[in-house]
């Protein structure tokens, strides 16, 4: 029993992630033209299925969904990983138009209104 506990708590220390996942249901993401599907969604990044660049490389990420501008919003990322399920993306810096489209999306999710928006 004890040792299972362990064994809970290691993997949950594998999971370096710092922010909650949201699904990404509505959200395409466009990098360097193509669009893509966006898997789950964060205020630190967001899960591209279908995207398939090396760790490490920046790139400009446009995001649209329900409730965005018709243009969407944009934000420069770090490829953290990829592998099957596509490329997972950090946002480098979280500008206010991109926390408010995003916040937004997860908001329906969560179930509330943001109230800062």
């Amino acid at each position: 029993m004890i040792a299972q506990h362990f064994q809970i708590l290691s993997l949950h220390n594998l999971d370096r992630r710092r922010d909650e996942r949201y699904p990404g249901d509505g959200l395409l993401a466009e990098v360097e033209g193509v669009h893509y599907s966006v898997t789950d969604v964060s205020i630190g990044g967001l899960m591209v299925a279908g995207l398939a660049l090396p760790a490490n490389t920046q790139v400009t990420v446009r995001v649209f969904g329900a409730g965005m501008p018709a243009g969407g919003v944009s934000g420069d990322c770090l490829v953290c990983r990829s592998g099957d399920a596509g490329s997972a993306l950090q946002f480098e810096i979280r500008t206010y138009p991109l926390l408010q489209a995003i916040i937004h999306h997860i908001s329906r999710f969560v179930g509330h209104q943001p109230v800062v928006f």
